[in-house]
């Protein structure tokens, strides 16, 4: 383990010193998120899951495009939900704990640029703003636009 949380508990091997690090290191959501992205790569989920997934991830892509030919970039919010505080955080249902970055996922598996603008100033909820691919311009230039608003 070269960077991040490596495990102080003395190991007698490679796989015992991964173990010990994944289990102290990470959290319950991480491993709950590991868990289910390996059932979802399993041979009896592949049709199911992995098959149906990819397709929406194309449409998401062609439907992105379709929308960066008549703005340079989107503003969308980040959460439908105010932010939850850390104690809430660690109270929070795994499926609430999900919906709370629903928003910023279309952009992730679209491939396309896209930054979070933290509630400041006159920005009351944190907002999120997208880009083309390839476009990291235009969305770096937007983004120092609306904070400079949001702050003036």
């Amino acid at each position: 383990v070269a960077f991040g949380h490596r495990t102080s508990t003395a190991v007698e091997s490679l796989r015992e010193e991964y173990t010990a690090t994944r289990v102290e290191g990470f959290g319950e959501e991480v491993k709950r998120r590991l868990l289910m992205g390996s059932f979802v790569l399993s041979a009896d989920a592949y049709d199911d899951y992995y098959v149906r997934a990819t397709a929406i991830r194309q449409r998401l892509v062609e439907e992105f495009a379709a929308a960066f030919c008549s703005a340079d970039v989107l503003l969308t919010p980040v959460s439908s939900t105010a932010a939850p505080t850390l104690a809430q955080v660690r109270e929070l249902h795994p499926v609430s704990a999900y919906v709370t970055d629903l928003m910023t996922v279309p952009a992730s598996l679209a491939g396309v640029p896209a930054i979070v603008l933290p509630a400041q100033g006159r920005l009351s909820t944190p907002m999120q703003l997208i880009a083309a691919h390839g476009r990291e311009d235009a969305l770096f230039s937007a983004a120092t636009q609306l904070e400079q608003l949001a702050l003036s």
